[in-house]
Formats: C-alpha cells, structure tokens, sequence
C-alpha cells in the first residue's frame, strides 16, 4: 500500500502519542487504490522504520524537484517537498543589486542590461559610456577650468622674485598694487590683468603660474601635474628654439617660472599662448583637457600723459578683451588677445601691427582661462 504525506504525519503523530497501531498498515490510507510501493527503491532501509520504505528515494525526490529550487529558499529543515509553496520554486525578480553582483564577476550566466552600467562620460577615471575611452571629450573640461588658475605676474630686473612666489601671490588671487603686481584667472572665465608700472624693458620678468586645487584632490593633481602652460615673446617669431624668443613653460609644483624679456615690448614683437595636456595612462583625458581648455593671454596699450595714464582703466575682471573671446586672436587697435587654440601649439599677435608705440608704465597684460 502506498501511503500519502498526510497519512503518514498522522501515523507517526499517534506513534508519538502512543497511540498508533501496530503497523501503519492498520492506518486508513485514501490512497489505497493507488498502485503498490516499488520495494526495490531505497537500498539498504531499516525495516524497523517502515517510514523510511514509504518515501519514495533520493533519486526520485530530486527528479520531481524543480531545478535550483533548493538554492532559491531551502525551507525549515525536513520539510516536505509537497509541503513547498509554489511561489518559493518561483525565480526571485532581478534587481539592481543583482545586476551589480553579476557585474562584480557573479554568476557568468546572466547578462546585466548595458543601462544597467553604461551612462553619460563623467570625469571619473572609468569608462562611463562603455565605449573603450576614459574621460575622453568635454568631460573634464568643467571642472578644470573651475580648479585651474594661470597667473601672471610682472616684475622690473632689480626686483625680480627669488622664490615659487610672485609678490602675495598664489596667497591671494591677484596683487595689483606690489611691487611684483600678479594676478590669476580665478576659475570664471573672465581676464584678469596686471599693470606694468614701469616701462617693459630687456632684463625684466613676466612670471607665469599654473596651479589646480578643488574638492576632488586627485583630479586637481592629475590637471596641475599633467596640463602646462607656455608663454613665448620674441622678436616677430614665437619659435622657442629662436635665440631671439624667450618662453616659459609651467611647471607642476605649481611655481612662478620667469620669463626673462629680451627688450622692449615694441611694434615688432611677437606675443603668444599656448596649452597642452599629457599623460600615457589617461591620454583621451589629457587629450579632452588639452583640446577644450582654453588659455589666453592679453596687452592693452594706454597712453601717458603729464597728468598720469590716458585712457580707459585698464581691463580687469572683464567678460572681454577687445575682439576676444569671439576672436581666437586680435592683433588690432590697443587691446590684443591670442588664444592657445586648443591644439597645443603657440598662437599670438605682434604688438606693433596696426602702428600702435611701445608698452609703456600704464600698459599692462592680462590672463584668461576659458
């Protein structure tokens, strides 16, 4: 006779109450009309537990279970397998978290949904966009021209600094009045100038900075460490290799370097930027920052007179310089601006173009950085 589940519970319930039959036998069984137990199953039972002869084997359990169902909800232990609520063989739906595991080198089985793990570029160090690039493009440009300072400092032969710093500078944004007057970009976009104060001659520096802080501290060390900028002025050429050329490159401790001025600033010199970014292990981030960060370097001619310096003051804290920023490059009238361009060359204006005199106490240069 082949006994169900609950026959079953009931015999061995009486059993424990001492109160069961000899045999199960003597237990009614509704399902006595079903076909006789097949003996041979489970090799090796205890005939004194004839419990363990009306379950049917192992092997057979196992057959009937759903696959992986075990894995999914065990259930309290000795619990039957009919016993089993049908929504615990159910697969569980999946979830983010599932997805993160699987992704994290879970099961190789299942496949996260690219949104799952693909979005817009960000300037993170990974591969947001899932398109085999890191920080490549506008990505970082943002957050490099808000971290990011150029300064720009002048200072007379006898009075050139000796250390990284260029009068109160980079302690403050700008010092216009010193002795070294210096001023910095100040992360806004807009030009901020220093003036000369003296007429520009042979001997005399033009210091020029690059430094990057800001809340993510490693971004900002990657940008002072791996982005530079270079600013040349010579004789009708911005060729660092021509003797007559003196240029300045930043550097990544962040100091002032001087450039030293080879004579006046007069109508046949030449004044140029330029911005660059490099690094092996992030080249389309150096590349992205190269290209879309912009560095601009400006003159602004004012007149003297026996009353002091004509003209309008002179620009500072300004959305523009002349024709820049629409202009890559004005080489007319008293305000002159170059851009470095974004391809990491030397662009710039020639001072005298257009009949304008030499540089004089009331001029002075200007720095953006756009």
């Amino acid at each position: 006779m082949v006994f169900s589940s609950t026959s079953l519970r009931v015999w061995l319930l009486a059993l424990a109450t001492g109160c069961a039959p000899a045999t199960p036998a003597d237990v009614a069984s509704p399902d006595a009309a079903l076909e006789p137990l097949d003996r041979g199953a489970s090799p090796g039972a205890d005939a004194a537990h004839p419990q363990d002869a009306a379950r049917p084997p192992d092997a057979a359990r196992d057959a009937a279970r759903p696959p992986d169902a075990g894995a999914l909800d065990a259930g309290a232990p000795g619990a039957d397998a009919s016993d089993a609520d049908p929504q615990d063989a159910r697969p569980r739906d999946a979830t983010l978290a599932d997805a993160a595991a699987v992704f994290d080198g879970g099961s190789p089985d299942v496949r996260v949904p690219d949104a799952a793990v693909c979005r817009e570029e960000g300037c993170t160090g990974r591969d947001d966009d899932c398109d085999g690039r890191v920080d490549e493009g506008a990505a970082c440009v943002p957050r490099a021209r808000a971290d990011c300072r150029l300064w720009v400092g002048f200072a007379a032969a006898g009075s050139a600094p000796a250390g990284p710093a260029w009068g109160a500078c980079p302690g403050v944004e700008a010092d216009r009045g010193g002795a070294q007057p210096c001023a910095s970009s100040r992360g806004s976009g807009r030009f901020y100038s220093v003036p000369f104060g003296a007429a520009p001659g042979a001997g005399d520096r033009l210091g020029v900075a690059w430094t990057c802080a800001g809340e993510d501290a490693a971004f900002a060390r990657w940008a002072q460490g791996h982005c530079a900028v270079e600013v040349a002025i010579g004789k009708g050429s911005l060729d660092c290799a021509d003797a007559q050329v003196a240029c300045a490159r930043t550097t990544a401790d962040g100091a002032f370097v001087p450039l030293i001025l080879p004579g006046p600033l007069d109508g046949d010199v030449a004044v140029g930027v330029g911005f660059s970014c490099e690094d092996e292990g992030l080249p389309d981030r150096a590349a992205g920052v190269g290209a879309g960060l912009t560095a601009w370097i400006a003159t602004q001619y004012r007149h003297e007179g026996a009353d002091g310096c004509l003209d309008e003051d002179l620009f500072d804290d300004s959305d523009v310089w002349g024709a820049c920023p629409g202009l890559a490059v004005d080489a007319e009238g008293r305000h002159r601006c170059a851009s470095s361009a974004g391809d990491g060359a030397l662009h710039g204006f020639t001072l005298g173009a257009g009949g304008e005199p030499t540089l004089g106490p009331c001029s002075g240069v200007g720095v953006a950085l756009r």
